[in-house]
């Protein structure tokens, strides 16, 4: 089968590589898939983030007392260094009426019983609380870790974006200024990859293979297909590889 154009005015093999050129592929839909985590996380995280300032700002003061405190994690010491966390529990007084909190997060160090620590209530509501001071740290593991891992996420899914955006671009100008030329497909091959989770995939690739006949150099050119394909061309027919003609590992094959 010749991929070649049947009909002289449609250029079916352009029309192909732009297809080819425009597709997600792998970088585009990990770029969306971490923007679609991250951007939640960040949009959560600068939320509670809100919720914690504006329980300080306005907020009345008092001094709370240490009156438990509950070990997480393992004890594997190596000298000073443990990987556990404490959960406290904080004792404060206001207008004569006793009130205790408990921080959501684990901290480490930690307070021990009998400490004092800051405690920040809402005036109308004194059982409405947060620590303050170094206690107060605690407050914000939440939505400093969902901030973070929003910034991390977002970033790394907007950088493969860009990425595939620049790309696209490239394979586009390729395909509209770069050379045309006509290979014999070599083979088809697939090979077999497990991933770390024991999941096997089979990547299917094409290769095709084109004998310069100005400088006698013999250049191979591959396209990986993202799933089985549906179509392939057989071995020594003929296809059309756009090429950049100042770099030969720019390129886009035209595969239906």
């Amino acid at each position: 089968m010749d991929y070649s154009p049947a009909d002289p005015m449609v250029d079916h093999d352009k029309q192909a590589a732009l297809v080819q050129a425009r597709k997600l592929g792998a970088h585009g839909i990990v770029g969306i898939v971490f923007t679609a985590v991250g951007l939640p996380m960040l949009i959560a995280g600068l939320v509670w983030g809100g919720f914690v300032m504006s329980s300080l700002v306005g907020s009345e003061t008092t001094q709370g007392t240490v009156i438990g405190r509950i070990a997480h994690g393992s004890d594997q010491s190596i000298g000073e260094s443990s990987n556990r966390t404490y959960v406290i529990t904080v004792r404060y007084t206001v207008d004569g009426h006793d009130y205790e909190y408990t921080p959501s997060g684990g901290q480490s160090p930690a307070p021990s019983v009998g400490d004092t620590v800051t405690v920040h209530y809402r005036a109308d509501d004194p059982s409405d609380a947060i620590l303050g001071g170094t206690a107060g740290i605690v407050e914000w593991v939440g939505p400093g870790v969902l901030t973070l891992l929003g910034v991390v996420f977002g970033a790394l899914g907007v950088g493969f974006w860009i990425w595939r955006v620049r790309t696209r671009r490239r394979d586009i100008a390729v395909i509209e200024t770069g050379d045309r030329l006509t290979a014999v497909v070599e083979a088809v091959r697939s090979s077999v990859s497990t991933d770390s989770e024991g999941s096997v995939r089979t990547v299917w690739t094409l290769v095709a293979r084109y004998d310069d006949p100005m400088t006698g150099r013999v250049h191979r050119f591959t396209h990986a297909y993202s799933g089985v394909p549906s179509v392939t061309p057989p071995e020594g027919d003929r296809i059309v590889v756009f090429v950049d003609p100042a770099d030969r590992e720019k390129y886009v094959v035209a595969v239906p």
